[in-house]
Parts: structure tokens; C-alpha cells; sequence
């Protein structure tokens, strides 16, 4: 099953400490100064250091932030998904900006994070 959107952390398959497997080709981020992003070269195993709960939006904060801060907005990777949320009498639609994340500390000491969902929880190392 795909996580998506804004999760409770505790709630995640995997948790702070576990041991992973980041497979050869995955996309990742970095706070490293000069990489900031990239593709793995090989199948890594890390020690998860702690997760990123991922982020949604609501329709009408994506509706307030288009008229009030539209630059940052539109530099969002939003997609919208279907799945419509009940407040009270009012549904709203989801905006997805992020889904959950593991990071790691990596090389340097900068942080390294890749989605969730393309990790493979490892039982033992």
C-alpha cells in the first residue's frame, strides 16, 4: 500500500532506528551545499535517523496561498488526489505537496532523504 500525504509518524511502517534499503536508481534529496539532489548509484543500507510526516494542503489554503503568495504556490510539486476529507458539513479536496520521508545523516554529516515509499524495511543487518 502507497503512503501518501500528511501521516501520523508513529503510525508509519517504519520508525527512527530501523535499518533500510534504499534501492539503486531512487531519487533523493540532500542538505549537502553542492548536491543537492540525485539518483543512488548502488542499493545503500541506512539506519533511518528520523522520519518527515509529509505535507498536505486543503483547498482552501491552496485557494488563500494562490491569492497571497503565489510564487510559492505554484513552485509546490502539488498533485491533487480525490479522497475528499469531512469538516463538519464541508468537504474539501486534498493537495498533496509531499508524502512521508526517511532521512538519514550521510556523508559529511548532511542530511540525505528519500520518500518512503521507496524504501524496503530490512529485518536484520
Amino acid at each position: 500500500m502507497k503512503i501518501i500525504g500528511f501521516n501520523d509518524i508513529k503510525k508509519l511502517p517504519i520508525q527512527s532506528g530501523d535499518f533500510v534499503i534504499i534501492p539503486k536508481g531512487t531519487q533523493f534529496t540532500s542538505t549537502h551545499p553542492t548536491k543537492k539532489s540525485g539518483l543512488t548509484k548502488k542499493n545503500i543500507t541506512i539506519r533511518v535517523n528520523h522520519l518527515l510526516p509529509g505535507s498536505e494542503l486543503s483547498e482552501s489554503e491552496y485557494i488563500y496561498n494562490q491569492r497571497h503568495c503565489r510564487n510559492w504556490v505554484e513552485n509546490l510539486p502539488m498533485r491533487e488526489i480525490e479522497i475528499s476529507y469531512s469538516w463538519g458539513n464541508v468537504k474539501e479536496k486534498r493537495y498533496i505537496v509531499s508524502n512521508p520521508s526517511v532521512r538519514w545523516a550521510g556523508a559529511g554529516g548532511y542530511w540525505f532523504e528519500v520518500d518512503i515509499n521507496n524504501v524496503k524495511k530490512v529485518e536484520q543487518v
